[in-house]
């Protein structure tokens, strides 16, 4: 180091640089220790002493001059690396120059210098020993503390909400239309009477409910395609991952459950729903849920044997055409999504019982004992299926 560019040893003279423009400030060097076969270690620290100098904003003027020597430790068979540095003043005296020491070199000249990890357990016990007072020193240094304008730059402000914004509608699409609802307990409140869901059936209970397999999104998401998207076909798979749906203003012949006989028509009616619903992709208008963990929807299916094919067709209203169901008659409970819904399935039934189709071919017999689904559930004991009203504390339709 030049003695004679420095009155205070910890201190550098700034109006120095003008008596002695072409004589070196200071050099110093540093070296690191690594295995002989790591020739890219020199270009490595290079470039990082570099960054380093650049960080404490010490200019030159000139290129900073590197003088490479190496030779090889017979003790340990590494190869050290020595770099003294030379950096010149500028010669601009009008430019505000750093005030620096010969301290604050060493201290970022050991940041650079950090033993490998392969070191030797000596090597690691001298870097325990050596001051990490350069922290401190730095953070009050002004020229090391962070700017924080650059974060209200225009060109930082504009991409970060541009990003922000679009990682929060990406969740808020996913949370709104690609979540999967397990079960109906777990629709929230939020669809009820406004939003559909998307499905596919994987069983028929009765002539009038089934299960489906929430598949949101349909192809679109992938489902059908991309393997981690298929619908389970094992019953195993199926268990608490299904949404039991019973078909709103309708009411099919019971079959025979707990004890009780088949109503007539009764497997007319779940044989005609398997093979129209089985495997199809349904869209599902919920309602409410009743008292059996169901949901009561307006159900819409597209079939390509239809005719016209993939015509939209509600499922309730089919199955009125065909006389293979009853409108839903009862005190409390009855669901039929609107009024102009509920005229047409009444229309639908008159012109099933005037032309005598499916469970109507007896109902003019005298003596026949015909009996519909709704007087057949008053005999059995069977209760109404009434709306539940009351919501949980998390915003899912729970059992009164």
């Amino acid at each position: 180091m030049d003695s004679g560019l420095w009155d205070d040893p910890e201190e550098f003279q700034p109006e120095r640089w003008l008596k002695h423009p072409n004589k070196p400030i200071f050099t110093f060097g540093v070296g690191y220790r690594m295995c002989a076969d790591s020739l890219l270690a020199y270009r490595e620290l290079y470039l990082t002493l570099l960054r380093m100098l650049a960080a404490f904003e010490i200019v030159t003027d000139r290129p900073i001059e590197t003088h490479p020597d190496k030779w090889v430790d017979d003790l340990t068979n590494l190869m050290i690396f020595a770099w003294p540095i030379t950096i010149y003043p500028n010669n601009r005296p009008h430019q505000p120059l750093v005030r620096t020491s010969h301290k604050l070199v060493t201290q970022v000249a050991w940041v650079v210098m950090r033993w490998p990890p392969w070191s030797s357990e000596s090597t690691n016990d001298e870097q325990k020993q050596t001051p990490s007072s350069w922290l401190s020193s730095t953070a009050n240094n002004p020229s090391s503390i962070l700017d924080w304008t650059a974060f209200t730059e225009f060109r930082t402000i504009v991409p970060t909400l541009v990003l922000t914004s679009g990682i929060l509608l990406a969740v808020r699409f996913h949370r709104r239309y690609l979540r999967r609802i397990p079960d109906a307990p777990s629709i929230s409140s939020s669809y009820l009477r406004k939003r559909s869901i998307f499905g596919q059936v994987t069983s028929v209970g009765d002539g009038d409910n089934f299960r489906i397999f929430h598949t949101p999104g349909g192809r679109m998401a992938g489902w059908g395609w991309l393997p981690w998207k298929k619908v389970p076909t094992v019953k195993k798979d199926l268990k608490d991952k299904t949404i039991h749906i019973r078909l709103a203003g309708i009411d099919a012949p019971e079959l025979a459950h707990f004890g009780r006989p088949e109503q007539p028509f009764a497997r007319d009616a779940h044989t005609w729903l398997t093979s129209y619903l089985t495997s199809q992709r349904i869209r599902a208008l919920v309602h409410r849920q009743d008292q059996y963990s169901r949901v009561v929807a307006s159900v819409f299916v597209r079939r390509i044997f239809d005719f016209p094919p993939y015509r939209r067709r509600d499922v309730s209203y089919e199955m009125l055409k065909r006389g293979l169901a009853t409108v839903y008659e009862a005190k409390v409970g009855s669901e039929f999504g609107g009024e102009k819904m509920e005229n047409k399935y009444r229309k639908a039934e008159w012109w099933a019982k005037k032309q005598g189709k499916g469970l109507w071919k007896d109902y003019r017999r005298v003596g026949s004992g015909w009996e519909s689904p709704r007087e057949y559930k008053n005999r059995m004991g069977m209760g109404d299926y009434a709306p539940i009203e009351k919501v949980n504390g998390k915003g899912k339709i729970g059992k009164n």
